[in-house]
């Protein structure tokens, strides 16, 4: 009779291992939009909170369309996109999580044109490499941060010699100061950080910001430590000419964001977040993508 149960519950065991393991190996249906739908023809979709995203079955998730290393990344193979990085893992676990198709909206051209999709409820969640500022915060609730990255200068080397003397509340008070922007949430971190400076916001980032900075035209630059480091590692020249240097006391973190009616999903992907997703610094996330990032 002992043996007849013990063998009953190693069945079980067993039985339940394998649906586990099942479980684990399901690959979760994703589409990648590359263009913006045609949003009057989707009246009948409502992006608000989880009741509606396990109604339709579908995860819809928005997202910047440029290449965010190492959290997003778009490389052409075979003729076709190959996308991958961190936010894009990220969405794929929780539409698993869910049971439900992921549908990865990557159309946006701005860091705030995806702030504005959620607002209006053209996804469910924004993930797409985005700080946390006050602005943003009356339009979007912010989830638990994922990631959090350091807000870093970038400085011409000779220029850097000539502010040497000057201490950071020297720096922030000059009224000289030129700093150029890409055109995301550091503009309102530099407004702040530097009231008296002048500031201008820089199209294509990536690569414009170090011409502007070998020819003296700015002063310096400020973002993330994954911008800068990235910008660097894939240019080792530039360091010749240029100098990062770390904001100390300054972080920035990186979270995900959900409309105002998204107050039961924004409750489940914290708890999500805290039991099944490490809490990850850029530097290994460098190198776990270090194949798409150079």
């Amino acid at each position: 009779m002992l043996l007849n149960k013990v063998g009953i519950f190693v069945s079980a065991i067993f039985f339940f291992c394998e649906i586990v393991i099942s479980a684990e190996n399901t690959e979760v249906e994703v589409e990648y939009q590359t263009t913006l739908p045609d949003f009057k023809k989707e009246r009948g979709i409502i992006c608000g909170d989880i009741d509606d995203i396990l109604k339709r079955k579908t995860l819809i998730v928005c997202s910047n369309k440029d290449t965010n290393r190492p959290l997003f990344l778009m490389k052409k193979k075979n003729k076709k996109f190959d996308l991958t990085g961190e936010d894009i893992e990220l969405a794929k676990k929780i539409a698993k999580a869910l049971g439900v198709k992921l549908i990865f909206r990557c159309c946006y051209s701005r860091y705030e044109d995806v702030v504005d999709a959620i607002k209006k409820g053209e996804g469910d969640i924004g993930i797409s490499h985005l700080s946390y500022t006050i602005h943003r915060s009356r339009k979007v609730l912010y989830t638990n941060p994922y990631v959090v990255d350091k807000k870093l200068f970038l400085i011409n080397r000779q220029m850097l010699e000539t502010y040497r003397s000057k201490s950071i509340k020297e720096l922030i008070k000059d009224k000289n100061l030129t700093i150029a922007i890409e055109d995301s949430s550091y503009l309102e971190f530099a407004e702040t950080l530097f009231p008296n400076a002048k500031i201008s916001s820089i199209s294509d980032w990536d690569n414009r910001i170090a011409g502007k900075l070998k020819k003296k035209e700015i002063m310096l630059t400020l973002n993330s430590e994954t911008k800068i480091k990235t910008l660097l590692r894939r240019n080792p020249k530039l360091s010749l000419n240029l100098v990062p240097l770390i904001l100390q006391g300054e972080k920035d973190c990186i979270s995900m964001i959900v409309n105002f009616k998204g107050l039961k999903l924004l409750n489940w992907i914290n708890k999500f977040l805290k039991a099944e997703v490490p809490f990850e610094n850029i530097d290994n996330l460098m190198k776990k993508y270090e194949g798409y990032i150079y």
